[in-house]
């Protein structure tokens, strides 16, 4: 008797896999201090940049802002940890998703474009001597 009270609680309380077991508030913790991070320290590494394009580098790190913020939202809108852990991946995929800030035209790597109009110009210039 004891043992089939015993079947019949154990139904009617079961044990939740992990993926849908309630979030506690130390996980929410740790999830938005991992966002945080990744934001500061994007936003750092596009600081460090040398020669970037001051509007470009406000734009990038507008974007990594929004990210965070989105990603914020979601973290606290999570009621299983399953939730919580796909708002938490795709906020930290949205920040490293965000291309790094332009560099100023002085800067940029030379382009096929760049390199033909060069020669372009030599070309003219040496008919003209001629």
């Amino acid at each position: 008797m004891a043992d089939g009270l015993h079947a019949i609680n154990d139904v009617a309380n079961p044990d939740l896999q992990i993926d849908y077991q309630p979030v506690s508030l130390a996980e929410v913790k740790v999830a938005v201090v991992a966002l945080e991070e990744r934001g500061r320290s994007t936003k750092k590494r596009f600081e460090e940049i040398d020669h970037t394009e001051p509007a470009s580098l406000l734009s990038q790190e507008k974007l990594v802002t929004e990210a965070v913020n989105q990603g914020l939202t979601a973290i606290h809108d999570a009621k299983t940890k399953q939730e919580l852990k796909v708002a938490l991946e795709q906020a930290l995929v949205a920040i490293d998703g965000v291309a790094e800030p332009q560099l100023i035209k002085e800067f940029q790597p030379v382009s096929a474009a760049d390199r033909k109009q060069a020669m372009d110009q030599v070309v003219a210039a040496g008919l003209q001597k001629k």
